[in-house]
Formats: C-alpha cells, structure tokens, sequence
C-alpha cells in the first residue's frame, strides 16, 4: 500500500484522531489514518474498500511544501485529493470534506499542487512528474454506516484538534455553486462562490477566497471574430496581494476569465500595483504554458464599488498572447486564488454576457 511512517510531530493529531475514532465506532463502518506525503510517487492506497452511496469524511493537517526557504506551502484544502475505484479525481473543498461516494472500490489518496493531471482519471503529464513538494498531510478516512453528522458529533466529543467540530460547522453553513456554473476539474471542487442577493436585490456571484485557490466555469459555445466583447461589472473588496502578482510567491489575484478551444485561456484581473495594460503569462507551472494576464485595473481606487467593465477579446488576444487563433470559445470563468501567501480576497460579479455584431449570451447573474 505504500503508506508512510507517521512523523513525530504529527503523532499526537494521530493519537487524538485515534481516541476520537474510538469514541465513535457504532457510526463507522470503517476508518484509516495514515500519513500522505508529498514525495510519494503516485495515489496511495488507503486499504479501505468503499461502498457506492457511502458518507465518507476526510480531516487533514499539515502542509505540503514547495519551498521552505520562500516560505511556500499549500494547505489540505488545496493540495488533497481523492478517488474511489475507477471513479474521477476529486480535490477536497477544504481543510476537511464530507461526501457521498459516487463509485465503489479502493480509495486512494494523493497531495500534489493543481494544475499537473494530464486527464481526469488522475494520470501525470510526462513533462510535470509528481516531484520537487516536500512535507505531507496526516488524513482520517472516516467511512460511516450511517448518519455522518451524527458521527461526526461522536467523533468531536473527543477529537482535542477541533477538526471534527469545523467539518460540521463547515456543512451547516454550506452554500451550493450558482446554478450553471461547474468547478473547473483541474484545480477540483471549490466552495468559495455562491450566488447571493445585493443590498440593491440585484443578484450577483461572491467570492470569498481564504487561503484557497479555485475556478468557477460557466461552459458554453461562442465563435470567436473581431466583434467579440466581454461584458461584466464587478464590485472588488479585497485585494489577496499587495505585492505584483507576476512571481511564483505572490501570485494571488481575482480575475475574470475566458477559455478558448485551443486551450489557451486570458483573465482580467484587478492588480495591487501593476500597472493596467500589462499582460503576462501565468508563474504557475503547467498554467505558465496555458494562461495569459491582463492587468484591467490597479491599485485601491475603485475598492468596494461596483464598476463595469467591457472588454474586446479578439484584440486582447492577439495583444497578449499572439500566435494562431483559436476559433471558438469554450466557457468564462471565475478566479480567486490567494494560497500563495496566505491571505484573503473578496470579489463580487454581476451582469456576463458574451456579444458579438449578431449575437448575445447572457452569463449572468
């Protein structure tokens, strides 16, 4: 199975979540507790054979680590994933996840940075192996036989960490995604936007990202030519970064986005202090190769307003990322990312719509 031993100063979470599981064993069907790390060369097998329709919940501490020297870290809500049996990869939306299980087989388990699945069963890009991350996540499998609230509250009653207590907290509170958007598969399942009704009762998609890094995909099918523009309005009321978003350690930003069919895709993003116009390809590896930046605003003037926003794409695109053009677009998408450097960013969006001479599509909301 390939697991790894437990490291010392993660034996006493190990410990807790033991006691804790104990306390909670007429709830669970099965359980595991293992060490996940960073450096393993592929899925580890949990042991665990899951059930179709089975409650599963994963708690998760620790780090997983790209450079301790730049002080670089992702946490379980962005570097954990799962998949059961032959089913599609899944990340987990938080520190910690609850859900039903859509297959039935083995679960494995693997902590890895987004961006490198070369398709969504889970299989590596050859030119991105799974190498470089150092550290690792301790992770509770928690398979239930019932109710998995009511687990979950056994558990907490001896679970010192609190892990538990926050699962609980964390699907009581639970706001599903806007009806017609998809996370997008490659950076997984993501909680961080919901639709909410202003001040004003006009509806709009917020963003909330904490630490966290995700996309929001609206799919849709839109030929591309000179007349294209994007249209939205957005109210930003907090900037994740303070620093120029253009390096590996400071790349954390809100943007809108387009994807086109060629795999290429271009987002607007709102700057802390570059300067608007600039474009720049994305720091990221795998996205560095895929995604272009485009500076649409900079700096605080304009925070916490709602300012909108037009934007023509084909130009954009030959401006920013030149080459052959793609033909079609392919879907809009929402950006919060702030894990870089652990911060926070609180973006709203309202009124998406692609135009072009002959047609419109409204996004929404």
């Amino acid at each position: 199975m390939n697991i790894a031993v437990i490291p010392g100063d993660y034996r006493a979470v190990n410990d807790t979540w033991t006691t804790a599981a104990s306390g909670a064993s007429g709830s669970l069907e099965t359980r595991a507790i293992l060490y996940v790390s960073a450096d393993a060369p592929g899925w580890i097998d949990t042991g665990l054979s899951i059930s179709k329709g089975q409650k599963i919940t994963l708690l998760a501490h620790g780090q997983v680590w790209l450079s301790r020297e730049a002080n670089l870290s992702f946490g379980p809500n962005v570097s954990l994933w799962y998949r059961i049996g032959g089913s599609l990869i899944a990340r987990s939306a938080a520190n910690s996840i609850t859900f039903e299980s859509q297959d039935e087989g083995a679960l494995f388990l693997i902590v890895k940075p987004p961006g490198e699945w070369a398709n969504r069963n889970g299989d590596f890009l050859p030119d991105y192996p799974h190498a470089g991350a150092t550290g690792g996540l301790l992770v509770a499998v928690l398979a239930w036989s019932g109710n998995a609230d009511e687990g979950l509250r056994a558990f907490s009653a001896k679970d010192e960490t609190g892990a538990a207590r926050a699962e609980l907290e964390r699907r009581a509170n639970e706001k599903p995604n806007p009806k017609g958007w998809v996370p997008l598969w490659r950076l997984g399942e993501t909680k961080m936007f919901c639709e909410e009704i202003g001040e004003d009762g006009q509806p709009h998609i917020a963003c909330r990202c904490i630490n966290d890094g995700a996309i929001l995909k609206r799919p849709l099918d839109f030929p591309l030519d000179r007349s294209v523009r994007l249209d939205w309005s957005w109210r930003i009321k907090t900037l994740p970064s303070r620093l120029a978003e253009d390096t590996l350690a400071t790349h954390d930003y809100l943007s809108m986005a387009i994807e086109f069919d060629n795999g290429q895709d271009l987002t607007y993003l709102w700057s802390s202090c570059l300067p608007v116009g600039a474009a720049f390809r994305c720091p990221i590896p795998w996205w560095d190769k895929h995604e272009t930046h485009i500076v649409r605003r900079s700096g605080p003037e304009g925070l916490g307003t709602w300012i909108d926003e037009s934007q023509p794409v084909f130009d954009d695109y030959q401006t920013a990322v030149g080459g052959p053009l793609p033909n079609r677009i392919a879907g809009i998408w929402l950006i919060g990312v702030s894990p870089f450097q652990r911060g926070a960013g609180e973006c709203d969006f309202r009124g998406i719509q692609l135009r072009n001479d002959t047609r419109k599509i409204w996004v929404g909301p």
